[in-house]
């Protein structure tokens, strides 16, 4: 059966159709004329060429756009080739004048991005709108060659992008304080508690002049800023309060019984009982007493808590480091190493290793012994290495240093490339003859002191 499709429908059918076509066409002719403008419009963006150049930017920009508006409506090739050509261009000159703008407007720059990081285009947009439009004028005059102007011009960014910068930081830090401030103003809080009101008034000026002074140091505004505004909060409530005496909602015993209510609670919380027919003083101090009290026997507890933890803490760092001291004795036989502590420190003296007089090559037989230093070390994965190099009273200082120095440097770069290790956890140190473990009148005290230790810093 065959379906009969009304001549409004195949209409309908065929004009999108027609507009799929173009808008496919469209999109292949982007895809084919555009990658260089794209690619130059991309660079300049890159170099903030919209800021730092805007005069050939917006050109480059114009003619760019409409070329994307020409292939929309079906121009010719020729005139979008024309416009993009313009467009690659001016993206591109630009660019080489951002590198020059980045140059001359150092300072100013440095001013802008400081106003940046304050917010000032969000919490003070005109002090930041004012600086840009003097950048804007800046840049534009050393796109057209006038370097002194321009360098002028850009003075006056500067100082109003420092302005832009401070009345960010300010805005930032005092800009809650102040709102609420003048919402008590208009509430005419001076009126009803203008004690408080001047206090919130005093702790927002002395923090805006701090911040005058040193307008990277917020800290101590910022509290400032912060107590302002809890006092021009505070004397919102007291204007309440005294607006609803005035207007008769509230008697003074209204007044008196409803903050009366809070100390009940607390003496109720404490286990007393409240005392307020002389005023609240007397169970206020009974309270606060009871609350020192048991304040200072939670940081008695908590002490001892700690003290518990610590001791605990000891302990099983102690059985740690038992089993892991076990550990590495069971991995040398006596005369290949012995495990010695000191202090924090686990020592593996390479009793088995030696080198040939005078040098400090690592002969292959001694491989198999490095390698047993390796899994003990991976006992300790988290802690540094330091191997020490030490050698006997025999022969110059000098000569005796450096010997001892290459040889840790030889056993610590065996360890880096053949063993895994990270060159960040392991130091190579040389004391020559300064360390002795034994007396050096004897060849066998002279052998002891002719050593390789391998330190694991606990």
């Amino acid at each position: 059966m065959m379906v009969r499709i009304p001549w409004l429908s195949k209409l309908a059918l065929v004009m999108l159709t027609v507009l799929f076509a173009a808008n496919l066409s469209a999109q292949d002719l982007r895809k084919s004329l555009f990658p260089e403008a794209d690619a130059a419009l991309a660079k300049a963006k890159s170099v903030n060429a919209e800021v730092l150049a805007p005069k050939a930017f917006a050109r480059g920009d114009k003619a760019y756009k409409d070329a994307e508006a020409q292939v929309s409506k079906g121009d010719s090739i020729d005139r979008i080739r024309k416009n993009l050509a313009t467009a690659t261009t001016e993206f591109d000159k630009s660019a080489e004048a951002s590198a020059l703008a980045e140059v001359t407007f150092a300072d100013t720059l440095a001013a802008r991005q400081a106003a940046g990081n304050a917010r000032a285009s969000e919490l003070v947009p005109d002090s930041w709108a004012a600086a840009e439009s003097a950048f804007a004028k800046a840049a534009g005059k050393l796109e057209d060659g006038n370097v002194n102007s321009a360098q002028k011009s850009a003075v006056k960014a500067k100082s109003l992008y420092r302005d832009a910068e401070l009345a960010g930081v300010k805005a930032g830090i005092l800009g809650e304080a102040w709102a609420i401030i003048n919402k008590a103003e208009k509430e005419k809080v001076t009126r009803y508690a203008p004690k408080t009101f001047e206090t919130a008034k005093s702790l927002a000026s002395q923090a805006d002049e701090e911040l005058s002074g040193d307008r990277y140091e917020t800290g101590r505004p910022a509290e400032l800023a912060a107590q302002a505004a809890y006092e021009a909060n505070h004397g919102l409530y007291i204007a309440s309060i005294t607006q609803a005496f005035n207007n008769k909602d509230m008697s003074i015993e209204d007044i008196v019984l409803d903050w009366e209510t809070p100390v009940n609670e607390v003496a109720s919380a404490l286990g007393i009982s409240a005392d307020l027919s002389e005023g609240y003083q007397a169970t206020t101090g009974t309270s606060v007493a009871l609350i020192e009290d048991g304040q200072a026997s939670i940081a008695t507890m908590k002490k001892q808590l700690a003290e518990l933890e610590g001791t605990r803490a000891e302990a099983q760092q102690s059985e740690k480091l038992r089993t892991q001291l076990a550990e590495v004795e069971a991995l040398f036989q006596p005369g290949e190493a012995r495990i010695v502590r000191e202090g924090g420190d686990l020592i593996i003296r390479l009793i088995g290793l030696s080198f040939p007089p005078g040098q400090a090559i690592i002969e292959t037989r001694y491989y198999s012994l490095l390698q047993q230093v390796q899994q003990a070390l991976a006992i300790f994965p988290d802690d540094n290495i330091v191997i020490e190099g030490h050698t006997d009273s025999t022969g110059g200082d000098e000569l005796n240093l450096r010997l001892s120095r290459e040889r840790a440097k030889a056993v610590s770069q065996y360890l880096i490339a053949n063993l895994g290790m990270s060159e960040a956890r392991v130091k190579a140190v040389g004391y020559g003859k300064n360390r002795p473990i034994a007396n050096n009148d004897t060849s066998e005290g002279r052998a002891s002191n002719r050593r390789i230790d391998v330190v694991i810093k606990n």
